[in-house]
């Protein structure tokens, strides 16, 4: 049996182990302790470099974000702004006609464009309809086609049966 004690330090008040043969001992837990604490510090500069770089990623969003919408409240201004000269260009002209009578311009270009925004919405409305309800019928045509296929009848024909 080997004493560890046997070459300790006088001065010092740990035991001094002899080392193994296969490097194992106190210096081998050093080893671990140090490559243990290697990792750790290898992991939090992982997680904070992967933090960082979520954080780049949210500011660049927010501030292609902010860019987005200054440009579209950029072109929104552009636009409004074109539309207001181009219906004031059509008033004046339209006025310029009923000898110089601005205020009839002014009637019938706004009461001319509120027609048209009206006759546009009641437009596209109906086109809505009209595509939601082939959309349901076709849907519905598919249905009685899966269900002919499987069962061979549908349910209209079974009603048209059980009725007759």
């Amino acid at each position: 049996m080997v004493n560890r004690f046997q070459n300790a330090d006088p001065a010092s008040d740990e035991p001094q182990a002899e080392p193994d043969a296969n490097g194992g001992g106190p210096e081998a837990v050093r080893r671990a302790q140090r490559q243990l604490e290697e990792l750790v510090e290898y992991a939090r500069l992982y997680v904070s470099a992967r933090s960082d770089a979520l954080k780049v990623r949210v500011v660049r969003f927010g501030l292609l974000a902010v860019a987005g919408f200054l440009l579209l409240l950029i072109a929104g201004s552009v636009t409004v702004t074109a539309a207001v000269i181009s219906l004031l260009g059509i008033a004046g002209a339209i006025a310029d006609a009923l000898d110089g009578r601005l205020w009839a311009g002014y009637l019938i270009t706004g009461g001319g464009l509120l027609f048209g925004l009206a006759l546009a919405v009641v437009v596209a409305l109906r086109a809505f309809r009209r595509g939601m309800q082939r959309r349901m019928i076709e849907k519905y045509e598919r249905r009685h086609q899966q269900q002919r296929e499987r069962f061979g009848h549908d349910v209209s024909q079974q009603a048209a049966r059980r009725k007759a």
